[in-house]
């Protein structure tokens, strides 16, 4: 079982498609075992990614390696424990703006250069009660809140405190509180750290049937200035389920967050968010889905997701990653995901209007190919293309990695 599917699971915070580092499972039974029984992580990743974005006279063409490096102890009296080192570096010369290197000239590609502590944390289990205390990653739900944004070279990860409690009849109950989260946008941004004063809640029923109810507060104090005055409150409820019909398996996706203003936070800080999706998921595993995620905006301002993992959702060309407009942003999309051998072929089209206003800001094709081999390597290629109508300008984003996990 992998680490963060391992948090995943005891949170009910789910994001198992993203892989990451695993927990021992032998119980070690002295200290000296505690070690010996550990294990080391290696994990990977080299990327060329190039951005084609009008208003710019100069292509980006950004070549990056990623190599993160620690040590897992086994468990010890329930005890467990990881650090990790993480680095990141340009190949070559630096053709694009990595946000901190000086090169404005150049589109973004945010993977600028960074040696951190990537995680540091001690894992504890007793009986239904697991605690988490350190350096972590911390991928809550679907991400779409609070994510590690893995898609980028430098890992988003939270100093945390992390507690849950699952009881007999599935009910989970989850508490954390962040002092820090240290973004993907590395130390050298003047908001790469964000100090917070943080609390997050989640509570999750699942039915007999198997759908499940989820009902989840994040309050985000942002200490770290400019950022103070973006402090909020999320308040959601999620229903997510199932149903079988004679030829396939249905999903569906029910949501909605109202976001207010708290702490320091502005005034003009009062939007909603609600999302819809359903479809069909084959017996030859085609899903098909079709969505609408709406982010609402009154004109002043657009519902925020500053620390989600935004490369998930509205487009893999990020042009909507650095924050909602304040017309806000409807996502209306179709997305198809088709295994073809080993190899899984992802295909969706985002039609992007406002909240308010009905604007068109315009629409976009993403083609995503992963393909896993050899049990520790996984090939990932990715096509977006964003047709400006009203916002930002035309976009083509392609990029290509291999990533090695041991």
């Amino acid at each position: 079982m992998r680490r963060r599917r391992l948090i995943s699971s005891l949170m009910m915070f789910v994001c198992a498609s993203v892989p990451v580092h695993g927990i021992a499972q032998a119980q070690a039974q002295s200290f000296s075992e505690w070690f010996a029984q550990g294990r080391w992580i290696v994990d990977s990743r080299y990327r060329v990614e190039s951005a084609d974005e009008d208003g710019f006279d100069e292509n980006a063409l950004a070549s990056t390696l990623r190599v993160r490096g620690g040590f897992e102890t086994g468990v010890w009296n329930g005890f467990s424990a990881v650090a990790e080192a993480e680095l990141v570096r340009p190949i070559g010369n630096e053709q694009f703006n990595s946000t901190t290197n000086g090169n404005p000239q150049y589109p973004i590609v945010a993977d600028p250069k960074t040696t951190e502590v990537n995680q540091a944390y001690f894992y504890y289990r007793r009986n239904q009660l697991h605690v988490i205390a350190g350096r972590q990653v911390l991928p809550v739900q679907n991400e779409r809140f609070l994510g590690s944004v893995d898609f980028r070279q430098n890992q988003q990860t939270y100093d945390a405190l992390m507690l849950m409690h699952r009881g007999a009849s599935g009910l989970i109950v989850a508490y954390g509180y962040m002092d820090r989260i240290r973004r993907f946008l590395s130390d050298d941004n003047p908001v790469g750290d964000v100090d917070m004063n943080a609390h997050t809640l989640h509570i999750e029923y699942p039915f007999a049937n198997g759908n499940t109810i989820t009902g989840y507060t994040h309050l985000l104090d942002m200490r770290t200035p400019p950022l103070t005055s973006r402090s909020h409150r999320n308040i959601g409820i999620r229903y997510t389920g199932t149903f079988d019909s004679p030829f396939a398996k249905w999903l569906y996706h029910l949501e909605y967050a109202d976001q207010s203003s708290y702490s320091d936070g502005a005034s003009t800080i009062d939007a909603d968010y609600y999302r819809v999706e359903f479809g069909p998921r084959f017996a030859n595993q085609w899903l098909l889905l079709a969505g609408l995620e709406n982010l609402g905006g009154d004109g002043t301002y657009g519902f925020q997701t500053p620390f989600a993992t935004g490369h998930a959702y509205n487009g893999r060309a990020d042009k909507f990653a650095a924050g909602t407009p304040p017309d806000g942003l409807r996502d209306s999309y179709l997305s198809l995901r088709v295994p073809v051998g080993g190899t899984t072929v992802e295909l969706a089209y985002h039609q992007f209007d406002s909240d308010q206003g009905g604007i068109d800001y315009g629409n976009e094709i993403d083609l995503i190919l992963s393909h896993r081999f050899k049990d520790h390597f996984q090939l990932v290629f990715e096509l977006a293309e964003y047709r400006a109508n009203s916002f930002a300008t035309d976009t083509t984003r392609i990029s290509a990695s291999i990533r090695y996990e041991l």
